[in-house]
């Protein structure tokens, strides 16, 4: 027993070795391959996975050492391109690749600057405004979350990235519709008689069974008669041993007959042996044919007793449509949120609705009268000072949006390539930070040209870096 236990046990290590080396296997393959495209930081990451696998391997040790190395050296021409764009002034190359040194080395002093080059960018492109707005309706904190708004006590509306905004809402109008709604719902308006569906099933059951049972008295007369044949068949086979028997012991063993009567009476045993075990055979098939019998006569006496006392007719309900008119009362609180901009006026309607159904009394169909409530004005008034707030934040948010996308197009129209490198940071530090898909492919780029593919550079996730982001 406890071989056995050793022998699973052993099989389960050399299992779990074998998807050990397997694993380790493809982990190295991976990293060579990220090591033969110069991609250090990737193959580090695979030689790293496969060293815990095998933590003793030198070669996947050696493998490992000589990846860092190549990684080391090419961070460290990211953090010498990072201080030469700092030196020069190009705070959104200097940014990322700062970011770069940070995010791979938690190195302080790389930390330090990406963190100042950060809030010096996002200080510059922030959007400002200067808001005034009814307290009452939109409250002490309109503005404040939208990413990349600042709200100041005074702007210059001549910037850029400056506006001097005022919002208020417009007078609350009510209105009050009514529309109607036909609606169509069935009762029971009668009964009538008619064939009652399980009475016409029984009939069916019981004609089925009736000739089921005339097919297992059938079965057991054609069994009988097999018995009687196969027990006559032994009786004269019976019969024929008895006098073969006899004419055996008129014999002695000298006699030159004695051997072929012999045989002769062998013979017939086997045919009676067989022959007695067809007629057992045949009298279960009796005995399993009058069961038969027995079940589908009773089954016979019990649907015939179910057809006794169902119903041949049952009264079935009788359904009529009853049209009747049902009202809706709807409520709306209709206003806009005025918004001037620089002097710039713009309208965003804003409304919200209560609506409920009323009807008369309709006893046919058991329905009761039914009154319709809606909203008070005031309840409705706040309901609509929500969704003003809302179309205020939004528009906002639309605001600081339209000026990160104003960085974007002036990005098209900067001469040098740092220097255009730097408007991209600029419009992905403003507002929600990052850039969309095929700008970061290209800030990507523009990096791998000058300083190759040895980490990793996902700009958007290096946009983000800061605690603020």
């Amino acid at each position: 027993m406890l071989s056995n236990r050793f022998r699973r046990l052993a099989g389960v290590a050399l299992v779990a070795l074998a998807v050990t080396g397997c694993a380790h296997r493809n982990l190295i393959k991976d990293g060579e391959e990220y090591y033969a495209q110069g991609r250090y930081e990737l193959a580090v990451e695979m030689y790293e996975e496969a060293l815990k696998l095998k933590p003793n391997d030198k070669e996947t040790q050696n493998r490992l050492q000589q990846a860092r190395r190549d990684f080391t050296a090419w961070l460290n021409e990211v953090r010498r391109s990072a201080n030469t764009a700092y030196d020069r002034n190009n705070l959104g190359k200097a940014m990322v690749l700062y970011g770069k040194v940070a995010q791979a080395t938690h190195e302080q002093s790389a930390w330090d600057r990406y963190n100042s080059a950060y809030q010096t960018l996002a200080t510059q492109h922030q959007f400002r405004i200067q808001l005034d707005s009814d307290r009452h309706i939109f409250g002490d904190d309109l503005g404040y979350g939208v990413a990349g708004l600042q709200i100041v006590k005074k702007a210059n509306g001549k910037r850029d990235n400056e506006a001097r905004v005022g919002m208020s809402r417009a007078p609350v109008r009510f209105n009050l519709s009514e529309s109607v709604v036909h609606e169509v719902q069935q009762y029971v308006s009668g009964q009538v008689m008619v064939s009652n569906p399980d009475f016409i099933r029984l009939q069916g059951d019981v004609s089925d069974q009736r000739y089921q049972l005339d097919r297992a008295k059938d079965n057991l007369r054609d069994a009988r008669r097999d018995f009687k044949r196969e027990r006559r068949e032994l009786e004269s086979l019976e019969r024929d041993l008895a006098r073969e028997e006899k004419t055996l012991g008129k014999l002695s063993p000298a006699d030159s007959q004695y051997d072929s009567q012999k045989r002769e009476v062998e013979r017939l045993k086997d045919k009676v042996s067989r022959q007695r075990d067809d007629v057992r055979r045949a009298d279960d098939e009796v005995d399993k044919k009058g069961r038969r019998l027995d079940r589908a006569d009773h089954k016979l006496d019990s649907l015939l007793t179910d057809f006794s006392i169902v119903p041949p007719t049952v009264l079935e309900d009788v359904y009529s449509d009853y049209h009747y008119e049902r009202y809706i009362l709807t409520k709306t609180a209709s206003s806009a949120l005025v918004m001037e901009v620089d002097g710039r006026r713009s309208d965003t309607p804003v409304s919200v609705v209560s609506e409920d159904d009323y009807y008369d009394d309709h006893y046919t169909i058991g329905l009761t009268r039914k009154s319709a409530m809606v909203e008070s004005d005031l309840d409705m008034e706040s309901r609509l000072n929500s969704e003003v707030r809302i179309a205020a934040q939004n528009r906002l948010k639309a605001m600081v949006s339209d000026y990160k996308q104003s960085l974007l197009l002036k990005a098209t129209q900067v001469v040098g390539n740092d220097d255009r490198f730097d408007a991209w940071v600029a419009h992905g530090v403003a507002g929600s930070p990052g850039v969309d898909g095929f700008l970061a492919d290209k800030m990507r780029q523009y990096l791998e040209r000058e300083l190759g593919r040895g980490g990793e550079l996902d700009i958007n996730a290096l946009l983000a870096l800061h605690p603020g982001a």
